[in-house]
């Protein structure tokens, strides 16, 4: 089928610009996308004449949020079986129940995975494909039977007899025509060929401008049906010429209303002149309609019984095959001479007391028809799944004298129901039960740990920083790990016990039949054992750990619910912790959580309220003391809580999706900022900013710079981006183009961080890079530990035959500027020169810095 001609439509629902284009271009290749940017318009667009096939939707709009729209959507039957995929920055356990108790099928977190998006679209719209197929399937199913059953099978029935009536009469007909004389029917008419006189007797009630002169055969075309006439002249000359020993025509005639009737004519000569010529013809004329009516009628139900796609069989009253149509041979591999006139039994059911059972014919008999599934079987010896109804044909004395078979093979129905039942209930991607059927596990679990008094854990786990190496490293590598990490769950439980992936990075794990608390510490001592195994992904080897948090029955509630969210808020706590550990909830877990949601729910608001404070630190020449550039560091004014650290509130920016539009406020700001001092000279180097991941990868990253240059005014050849080893280590040929594309533009770019990645030489020497810069814990103990010095030396030298500036930052004292130096680093930056500094204090230091230079 033309994919053109049939993309599945997507409506993408979400008050965000940003994140409408993010998704649409991740969907556009391959689906048709819809756009609304509030509740209202999303139910416009779906109560349309072109509904959606799938819904991606934003929770938290003005006006109708999410929750309200899918509530109002569900509750339409029209439009209810259409999937809602929740796109949110929410992770809460509770709103995701609550999406999903009012029929949402899965939730997307924010920012966006790609991959996962596709894939998730895909699946749901293959679901709804398939629901679709069996519901119509169903319904093809369920109207032919009612056709058969209800109102129609009164019809059917009177059809047979009134099929069977026709042929009776044909045959009693055919049969009179043989035995009566010439002349018998229904009008009688004679022809002197010499005067052209033409009588008629007992005419036929027919209004048709007959002439009772004819001169010859031509008299009659102006009535006679063009495509007939030809025919009937050729039948009359070939008698005239005694070809034939009489003449007969069956055609069609207009009356006076324009309505056309099937005649049949029928002439012989009845008298020669002296000579031998025909004189006088006698002839019969016969109204046929209702005869070419019942042919035709005939005909269609030969053709619909020999090319209806179910297989059909008929069976005397003993179960003698007497007819069976293509479809059953197409089905079953058995031919018309392989089954006519044997019992039935070997070529429909497994045995003959599954599908054709004296209660089967009995029930039949009855009801005059029964309806079920039964198994059968074809030549080959294979077995199939069938849904069979059986008919009952009767005499006039209520006996049954026929039975009528009609099945289809429901395999491929069967193997989408069975597929679709796995699919509700396990994880595509691991196989592990998905968030359905762990939901039934944990209500199941409660009822057993109730009744005999067990305690029940529930554990909701969370790999560390799983992000930033599925980023990175592509979804492929990110999808293995997954697989990896959902072996190794499955290995360190109990048969009794249930690991399942919720979506993401997000497990959970259900632990039955508990006698004490130290049982629990076992199992997560386990996991964290396990999980710190190394794992292979392209090439390298590599270590994951796991934040775990953990709610027990009946000790931290009854109700699944809670429990979930316990756990939930635990493993939080386990992050904050210093993750790679496992936390058992308490009470006082839930202020952190509550001081983790208002800080998600101030991100949303801290660009427009002005919060984002941006501090300067100095990059200094190592042999001139001058200052090179400055390094752009966020601080966040928060109304409530004071200055916050980017370590606390970026990745709650990159987990909530808030990261590409605050990232995007952060440059655009110090571009505003720095935009005097350069323009002052009083610096002369490159203002450097810190990428992350998600706005790395970002394809609209280069138009938004452009944007800001445009706006600010800040020369862009002054503009150098700082981006972690992991960040392009990934997929490294899309790396590599989204540096180039900053690099056209003039844009320098750093490696951060170095040396405590996974950078590959081969990849490395092929990054169009312009510094790197050596990780601070490498330089701190850089006096103490020669192997420290070490490594930085053979940084710096790397940098040095790659034709790469080399900085190092955290420099602190004079010892390791002089040791920095020895090695010929070219830059440092740290306390020893400034600590970060806001606009105003930069501003003193580079005039005082200025004056002592000039």
């Amino acid at each position: 089928m033309d994919k053109q001609k049939f993309r599945p439509s997507v409506l993408l629902v979400d008050d965000e610009p940003i994140n409408i284009k993010v998704m649409r271009n991740a969907l556009k290749d391959d689906y048709t996308t819809l756009v609304a940017t509030d509740g209202e318009r999303a139910l416009s667009i779906v109560r349309s004449n072109n509904p959606p096939d799938l819904i991606l939707l934003d929770i938290m709009m003005p006006g109708v949020d999410g929750y309200e729209v899918c509530e109002r959507i569900k509750q339409d039957k029209q439009y209810a079986n259409i999937p809602v995929i929740f796109v949110t920055a929410k992770s809460a356990e509770e709103e995701e129940i609550k999406g999903l108790e009012l029929g949402a099928v899965d939730y997307l977190a924010k920012p966006i995975c790609f991959p996962i998006l596709k894939a998730k679209v895909k699946t749901h719209i293959e679901l709804k494909r398939h629901r679709d197929f069996v519901e119509l399937l169903l319904d093809k199913q369920y109207q032919e039977m009612e056709s058969r059953n209800s109102l129609h099978e009164q019809d059917r029935m009177e059809q047979q007899a009134s099929i069977q009536r026709y042929i009776e009469e044909i045959q009693e007909n055919q049969q009179r025509l043989k035995l009566s004389l010439w002349g018998s029917g229904d009008e009688f008419w004679n022809w002197n060929l010499e005067s052209g006189e033409f009588s008629r007797e007992n005419p036929l009630p027919l209004q048709m401008p007959i002439s009772a002169i004819r001169h010859d055969i031509e008299d009659v075309k102006s009535y006679v049906h063009p495509e007939d006439f030809a025919e009937i002249k050729q039948r009359f000359n070939d008698h005239l010429a005694n070809k034939t020993d009489h003449f007969e025509a069956s055609y069609r005639v207009k009356d006076s209303n324009d309505q056309w009737h099937w005649l049949l004519e029928r002439g012989k000569v009845v008298e020669h002149d002296p000579a031998g010529k025909p004189r006088r013809l006698s002839g019969t004329l016969k109204n046929i309609s209702h005869l070419k009516h019942t042919e035709q009628e005939l005909l269609l139900a030969a053709k619909s019984f020999e090319n209806i796609s179910d297989a059909v069989w008929v069976c005397d009253e003993n179960l003698i095959v007497v007819k069976i149509n293509d479809a059953f041979t197409d089905i079953t591999g058995y031919s018309a001479p392989e089954v006519v006139g044997r019992p039935l039994e070997r070529p429909v059911s497994k045995s003959n007391d599954i599908a054709l059972s004296p209660y089967v014919l009995e029930k039949a008999a009855i009801d005059s028809s029964w309806q079920g599934e039964v198994w059968g079987i074809r030549k080959n010896g294979s077995h199939f799944p069938q849904e069979l109804q059986v008919s009952v044909l009767k005499d006039h004395q209520g006996s049954v004298t026929h039975y009528i078979g009609a099945f289809s093979d429901i395999t491929y129905r069967k193997n989408s129901e069975e597929k679709l039942r796995y699919m509700a209930n396990y994880d595509s991607l691991t196989g592990l039960p998905n968030r359905t059927l762990f939901m039934d596990r944990i209500k199941h679990g409660l009822e057993v740990a109730r009744r005999n008094g067990h305690l029940m854990a529930i554990l909701f786990l969370d790999l560390d920083k799983f992000k930033v190496v599925n980023d990175s490293l592509g979804h492929a590598s990110g999808d293995i790990l997954l697989k990896e990490v959902s072996s190794r769950l499955s290995d360190c439980i109990r048969d009794c016990d249930t690991a399942a992936r919720l979506g993401g990075d997000e497990f959970t794990l259900l632990l039955e039949k508990i006698n004490n608390a130290d049982e629990i510490s076992q199992v997560t001592n386990r996991i964290l054992e396990a999980l710190a195994e190394p794992i292979n992904l392209v090439g390298h080897s590599f270590r994951v750990s796991a934040s775990i948090g953990v709610a027990i029955y009946p000790d931290h509630g009854n109700d699944f619910k809670d429990l979930l969210r316990f756990a939930d808020i635990a493993m939080y706590q386990a992050k904050s912790n210093g993750r790679n550990n496992a936390q058992i909830y308490t009470a006082e877990m839930n202020k952190n959580t509550l001081f983790r949601t208002e800080l998600e729910r101030g991100l949303r608001d801290m660009v427009e309220n002005d919060e984002l404070l941006l501090h300067y630190q100095p990059k200094v020449c190592l042999s001139s003391g001058v200052i090179q550039g400055m390094e752009v560091l966020v601080r966040w004014q928060h109304p409530k809580h004071g200055l916050i650290s980017p370590d606390i509130f970026i990745p709650l920016a990159e987990e909530s999706g808030h990261i590409v539009r605050i990232g995007e406020a952060i440059i655009r700001k110090a571009c505003i900022e720095a935009k005097p001092w350069w323009s002052r000279g009083l610096v002369c180097g490159r203002l450097a900013i810190n990428l992350s991941a998600i706005q790395f990868i970002d394809e609209n990253l280069p138009e938004r710079i452009d944007a800001i240059i445009e706006e600010s005014g800040f020369p862009i050849d002054s503009l150098e981006f700082e981006i972690t080893e992991s960040t392009v280590m990934g997929d490294h040929v899309q790396a590599i183009e989204h540096m180039k594309k900053l690099q056209d533009r003039g844009i320098h770019l750093s490696i951060d961080d170095f040396g405590t990645g996974y950078s590959s030489l081969s990849y490395l020497k092929g990054f169009p890079v312009n510094t790197l810069k050596i990780d601070r814990s490498f330089v701190k103990d850089i006096q103490a530990s020669h192997r420290d010095k070490g490594i930085v030396a053979s940084i710096i030298s790397l940098a040095h035959h790659l034709n790469l500036k080399v900085i190092a930052e955290v420099v602190e004292n004079i010892e390791q500027q002089q040791l920095l130096t020895d090695l010929n680093c070219q830059e440092m930056q740290g306390f020893l020169f400034s600590k970060p500094l806001p606009g105003r204090e930069l501003e003193a230091l580079l005039l005082t810095h200025a004056r002592k230079r000039a």
